[in-house]
């Protein structure tokens, strides 16, 4: 089994063939060659995180000038939602939420963002570029 992490790398002897042929052929990796098992998880939940900030009602998010930080509702995501089975919507989006933008604890009916860490790191830059776009005034 080929670890990188400590997650299973199904591509590692496709990459190290491929490795081989560059090598046989006298030239160098491009530069986008993959080097190690590519681990997507961060740009889905940013994703995840945008398509959820962008279809929002400007009422969702309330931005607080003073401190820099966004009030979300988080337990709104689960009003519509089934009764039954494990996974809340809530939960599912706290689980895709960096903890290095959380402020305090994500346990509660409201989870306090750190705005900038939020738009940098929470959502990927191009958000902060389209702020102004989607008609939310924040910064």
């Amino acid at each position: 089994m080929f670890e990188h992490g400590g997650k299973v790398d199904f591509l590692n002897v496709s990459r190290n063939i491929f490795k081989d042929y560059y090598h046989e052929m006298d030239q160098p990796l491009p530069i986008y060659f993959p080097q190690h098992r590519y681990d997507d998880s961060q740009e889905s939940n940013q994703e995840k995180w945008r398509k959820l900030f962008l279809g929002s009602s400007r009422d969702d998010f309330t931005y607080n000038k003073e401190s820099q930080t966004l009030l979300f509702k988080i337990t709104t995501l689960d009003e519509n939602a089934s009764r039954y089975g494990d996974d809340k919507p809530s939960r599912i989006y706290k689980d895709a939420l960096s903890p290095k933008v959380i402020v305090g604890t994500a346990d509660g009916i409201d989870i306090e963002l750190n705005a900038p860490l939020f738009f940098l790191t929470g959502l990927g830059l191009i958000i902060r570029l389209n702020i102004s776009q989607c008609g939310k005034d924040f910064f």
